[in-house]
């Protein structure tokens, strides 16, 4: 991304336009906008807008649609902008991102559009293009246009639960490995973890990790992962406890999934194997 050149330049806000594909979805909060509007209506606009240059005496806002909109409110006919020169669509989407990004903290979904819209406008085809052009790590990168790619009902759950951003991100790592246990279908132990996340028993979004490794091993740690989704106070730690696999258990587990990784791709045993896979079976029918 170049450097853009701009001026600072007092323009009538009758030439300044709002940007219909602003990301930012705030600027009609209401307690914001009072405050904002009582400061503006007695210091006067302090920081100037940033807008980009249309025509000769057109500019379209690039940061400070919040500002405009209360100068509107009070009358205001001209507004101080910093002017940067016609830009192409993609510089423009990418530096609006980084402005706002430096700004103020970002909600979870708007920087998911705001990512995807820059990644769809600069033609990047790869995650990897769109991260160095923002100077991103690729996974946050691809966990934010992810959450953007899941279905309404999840986003507007997570809102509903004002999950941060990190918890966002670690469900979705979470919600693939989630199946059913016992009586609870997916929908509702996804309820009943953001309900522990409400409530604080769990405290931090890396203990979506732990729950997503006690799911790898859901048909052995049904019972106490049903316990855990039953009872709103068991801590995601106490889970952990419950389930953490011996020795035995775990030499148990990798046997039984490589017996039925055999039987999946219909290989056969060998004849060395066949007496072995006998005395087992012989000792298990004793032990249980």
């Amino acid at each position: 991304m170049n450097k853009s050149e701009y001026s600072y330049k007092l323009i009538p806000l009758s030439q300044i336009h709002q940007d219909n594909e602003q990301p930012r979805k705030d600027v009609e909060d209401v307690d914001a906008r009072v405050k904002l509007k009582a400061s503006i209506e007695k210091y006067g606009i302090a920081i100037p807008l940033a807008v980009c240059r249309i025509s000769d005496d057109e500019y379209r806002i690039m940061d400070g649609h919040r500002r405009y909109l209360c100068a509107q409110d009070l009358g205001t006919e001209v507004l101080p902008c910093l002017v940067y020169s016609k830009m192409p669509e993609g510089e423009l989407e990418s530096r609006r991102y980084e402005m706002q990004n430096n700004r103020k903290p970002w909600m979870p979904l708007e920087k998911s559009n705001a990512l995807a819209r820059i990644k769809d406008v600069m033609g990047f085809r790869r995650n990897s293009e769109l991260a160095e052009h923002l100077h991103m790590s690729e996974t946050l990168v691809a966990n934010s246009l992810q959450l953007r790619n899941e279905s309404m009902g999840y986003l507007g759950l997570m809102h509903k639960y004002d999950l941060k951003e990190s918890y966002m991100n670690e469900f979705m790592r979470l919600k693939p490995k989630i199946r059913k246990v016992k009586n609870l279908e997916p929908n509702q132990i996804i309820i009943r973890i953001f309900e522990k996340v409400k409530n604080d028993v769990i405290t931090t979004s890396r203990e979506f990790r732990k729950i997503g490794r006690v799911f790898k091993r859901a048909t052995i740690n049904e019972k106490e992962l049903h316990r855990f989704l039953e009872n709103p106070d068991m801590t995601v730690e106490e889970l952990n406890a419950r389930t953490v696999l011996t020795g035995f258990a775990y030499l148990i587990e990798q046997l039984t999934q490589d017996i039925k990784s055999r039987l999946k791709e219909g290989e056969t045993v060998t004849e060395q194997e066949i007496p072995l896979l006998k005395d087992l079976s012989m000792l298990i029918s004793k032990l249980i």
